[in-house]
């Protein structure tokens, strides 16, 4: 499955997820496109894995899904870098438009595994929040 998403706080991504039977795997490479409020530079790369649970649609696959993300990313600011990992869990809703297309929703959180901020003029590091909220919207191919 071809997969195009944006989601608040990960920009937008382009991927490729393996679905069999109620479980997919994916990995995702992302970009900001200068849309955060990064000026120079924001990339990002996502594991994604999800289970699907509840009634199959009339395309017989199971719609509800609860997925959990590692996303490691890297923004570099005029003063400062950061290295970020997060691991994200959520559950969401797949939209079938046919049996190719189709789009999920979800909802989740983004906990801060691990964090480190340059200050690349006076070397301080630092996070300031350690959860956040998480929503992403997602368009698939599926093959």
């Amino acid at each position: 499955m071809l997969n195009i998403y944006n989601g608040i706080w990960e920009s937008f991504h382009v991927g490729m997820d393996y679905r069999f039977s109620n479980y997919s795997l994916g990995l995702d490479l992302g970009t900001s496109f200068h849309t955060l409020p990064f000026e120079n530079s924001f990339v990002s790369v996502t594991i994604d894995n999800t289970f699907y649970w509840g009634k199959a649609n009339k395309y017989e696959l199971k719609t509800w899904y609860f997925n959990s993300r590692v996303i490691y990313y890297n923004a570099i600011e005029p003063s400062t870098t950061w290295n970020v990992v997060n691991l994200c869990p959520g559950i969401g809703k797949e939209f079938c438009f046919n049996e190719s297309f189709g789009m999920n929703l979800d909802l989740g959180l983004a906990l801060v595994v691990f964090a480190h901020r340059q200050d690349n003029t006076s070397n301080i590091s630092g996070w300031i929040y350690p959860v956040y909220p998480e929503c992403r919207v997602e368009l698939f191919y599926r093959f």
